[in-house]
This record gives structure tokens, sequence and C-alpha cells, in this order.
């Protein structure tokens, strides 16, 4: 299992999380789940993730 936390500079409210989650998990390979945070703007991904 990978777990990968990327900057999201640009996020600032509810719709951007909810649009970033349905975006990506599961429609990426390898994706198994992602946990958006407003604060402090960033998207952690888990699953079998290359890099």
């Amino acid at each position: 299992m990978t777990t990968l936390t990327l900057k999201v500079p640009n996020i600032s409210c509810g719709h951007c999380k909810t649009s970033i989650e349905g975006a990506v998990a599961p429609p990426l390979p390898g994706v198994e789940s992602v946990e958006v945070h407003i604060e402090p703007r960033t998207a952690t991904s888990h699953g079998m993730i290359r890099r």
C-alpha cells in the first residue's frame, strides 16, 4: 500500500473537495481511496500507486 499526499493550493470549499474525491477515486488505476482536506489544502490517496 502506498500513500501519496499532494498540495492542492486552490481548494476553497466543500464542492471542490467533493469534485476532487470523485475525480480521483476510483477512476485512477490503483487508487483505493482519497482524502481531501480544505485546510491544509492537501489530497492524500491510498492504494497501489505508481509514482
